[in-house]
């Protein structure tokens, strides 16, 4: 029952017929018993009654009891809660956190701010209660008046009706951000001899003077007055408590701030603007975002929720436009995201879709990314040309003959003096075409991303493959996910491409050798690692050339095609911010790129188990992206635009060419 039901079904305020038929035959009786006794020995009788007593208790426990029990729930489920470290307890200790807010909420339904939409006390209903009143004994008459501390009936009616927004209007100094219009419309919906007792009651000597009124019941206590940046007042659970603005103990904070963390890490990690900095964007947003409520408070910044006002924009691209511009000669960043916190129960059931909301933070682009500094890319590089020249060198020594060879040039007296020009011969193609197909990827990204800002890539060493992988960096955020998704799938496509044409010209050239001892050799396993390098090598060498030895005589450029192929389908899987996470964030949105990373996660963890990679190649990758490219990829200014049809078509096409890379040959 709301608080208007009761008003409605209960004229006499606090009294129900159940109440009555109790009080009334008692009261004539202590009346008939006491003709001469004041109003006061009267209540005091009344309400020492024995055959009352267990009604009292009962309407005590249902009128202050239950209430605090839910008190105590809420503050049970809040210390569970902080203390809590699973997600999973978290997401139901926050539902069954709402489920109580909205049980303590719905004795206030109607409730717009601090203005409660109750039907107005027309002369026809007050006259209604005044007759209730009226013919009530003479001492339940003095126990209502006595319970409003009025003199006057008309008055104590007031006070009982309008109990809930007086109730209001006393919060209203410990309310940060209240309208005073707001404020001022709740005082005029009050009859003139409300305004005029509440005007008495905070020291205003003219009642009819509106403004001053509003003014007076905005006016906060020295003892409660705190900057406007630090404190806030919360409704939880109809309890009115008061929290530090971004603290360990606000639960709304706490749960919109842990979402942001998990699915936009980069913000979480940049410094918050001032409540006031962002109160003083909104107005110059009105134009083109209406904002509907509060600034909200997260880690790193502030939502603001509303809706789009520009025309023909159901993506928001023409709005992140206008958004870049208005904060251009500010501190501060937008950007325009799906609301990362997971849409309520009995939203979900409506049909609720995530919101769109504008993340405002603080500093520089530039702070959004981690990378590399000089020195560690120098050595990066250093160490990787090494490792691919180790990698070559190895090669040669898997090949019995240019072991042999290297061996006796090495063993001469004067090895300054030896002849390694024909090493350098076989080396130098695999090492060239190495870098070939590293830098086709780079250059890839930098077709595609020279708009975005991109950084140095940091190539990382393999013992295995010379080059692992690298970090290309995006320095300044992409304007949509369809940027994201052209640069990320630009290195490896062009990657792909100068490997696959290494590849197979380096297996067209062994097919036609007659005499393979001076290639170099390549493990077989790193074959058989991939069905498309198995499935061609046995396509342009024979079937069964992968089971006659542990290695495999091949040309240079065939190794060299090999490794790329592998080293770039790698880069494709969707683990963080690697070029498949990136790929996967664009076209599945952050909820869905975490699913997949996790499921990538697994499913590489699990083909290790059951043999499906001996060369433990792939879980070589997965353990260097959880070390170095695990969290997601900084956002773009608009995550809410989503990528086209046929952007669609070339991630699934991409994903099927590296499932087949990847699964093993048979």
């Amino acid at each position: 029952m709301t608080y208007e039901d009761m008003l409605k079904e209960c004229p006499i305020a606090g009294f129900d017929e159940e109440d009555l038929a109790l009080y009334i035959p008692v009261c004539q009786r202590l009346e008939e018993q006491m003709p001469n006794a004041t109003d006061v020995t009267l209540m005091t009788v009344f309400r020492q009654e024995q055959s009352l007593q267990k009604h009292f208790q009962e309407k005590v426990t249902k009128m202050i009891a239950e209430p605090l029990e839910d008190l105590q729930k809420m503050e049970s489920l809040r210390s569970q809660y902080l203390q809590s470290t699973s997600r999973l307890e978290k997401d139901q200790l926050k539902r069954e956190m709402n489920a109580l807010e909205r049980k303590q909420q719905s004795m206030m339904a109607g409730s717009d701010g601090v203005f409660l939409n109750l039907p107005p006390l027309t002369p026809e209903r007050l006259k209604e209660r005044l007759d209730a009143i009226e013919a009530l004994p003479r001492t339940l008459r003095a126990v209502y008046m006595s319970r409003t501390g009025s003199l006057n009936t008309t008055m104590a009616i007031y006070l009982d009706y309008y109990d809930a927004q007086l109730q209001l209007l006393e919060q209203v100094p410990q309310v940060e951000g209240i309208d005073p219009m707001e404020v001022r419309r709740t005082v005029e919906t009050l009859p003139y001899a409300l305004q005029e007792y509440i005007a008495e009651k905070g020291g205003v000597a003219d009642g009819w003077n509106i403004d001053l009124l509003v003014e007076k019941l905005m006016e906060k206590d020295e003892d409660e007055q705190q900057p406007a940046n630090q404190w806030a007042r919360v409704q939880n659970g109809g309890f009115s408590v008061t929290v530090e603005r971004g603290d360990t103990t606000d639960i709304d904070y706490l749960d919109r701030s842990r979402y942001v963390s998990e699915l936009y890490p980069a913000l979480a990690r940049m410094p918050s603007p001032s409540q006031t900095e962002v109160e003083g964007i909104l107005q110059r947003l009105a134009p083109l975002f209406m904002v509907r409520s509060k600034p909200e408070r997260v880690v790193g910044g502030y939502y603001l929720r509303g809706e789009n006002m520009i025309s023909d924009d159901d993506n928001g691209l023409k709005l992140s436009e206008k958004l870049q511009e208005v904060f251009r000669d500010t501190n501060m960043q937008c950007f325009y995201i799906q609301d990362p916190s997971p849409v309520s129960d009995e939203n979900f059931e409506m049909g609720y879709q995530y919101e769109s909301v504008i993340f405002v933070t603080s500093g520089n682009s530039s702070d959004l990314y981690r990378s590399a500094g000089t020195v560690e890319k120098v050595a990066l590089a250093t160490l990787s040309v090494f490792m691919v020249w180790v990698f070559a060198v190895a090669g040669c020594e898997m090949q019995p003959i240019l072991s042999e060879r290297i061996d006796q040039t090495l063993s001469e007296v004067n090895v300054n003096t030896a002849d390694l020009s024909w090493l350098l011969n076989i080396l130098n193609p695999t090492i060239m075409s190495m870098f070939t197909i590293y830098l086709s990827h780079e250059l890839g990204h930098k077709l595609i991303g020279w708009k975005d800002n991109v950084g140095l890539p940091s190539p990382i060493p393999s013992i295995q493959l010379g080059i692992l992988s690298s970090i290309t960096p995006i320095k300044s955020p992409p304007p949509t996910l369809r940027s994201m998704f052209d640069f990320a799938i630009a290195g490896p496509f062009f990657g792909l491409l100068a490997s696959f044409a290494f590849f197979i010209t380096g297996l067209t050239i062994t097919s036609s050798s007659a005499d393979l001892s001076l290639f170099p050799a390549v493990p077989v396993y790193m074959l058989k690692a991939s069905a498309v390098c198995g499935g061609l090598t046995e396509f342009y060498l024979g079937n069964g050339i992968l089971e006659v030895g542990p290695t495999l005589p091949l040309h240079p450029y065939a190794i060299s095609g090999a490794v790329g192929i592998l080293a770039n389908a790698l880069a494709l899987l969707p683990l963080g911010q690697t070029d498949g996470g990136r790929i996967a964030l664009s076209m599945f949105g952050r909820r869905g790129a975490f699913v997949i990373k996790s499921f990538a996660a697994l499913l590489i963890c699990l083909s290790g188990l059951v043999g499906l990679d001996n060369s433990h190649i792939q879980l070589t990758y997965l353990l260097f992206a959880i070390i170095w490219q695990r969290e997601l990829e900084t956002p773009a200014r608009n995550e809410v635009a989503e990528i086209d049809v046929a952007r669609g078509a070339c991630g699934i096409a991409m994903a099927l060419l590296v499932s087949m890379i990847l699964l093993p040959a048979q």
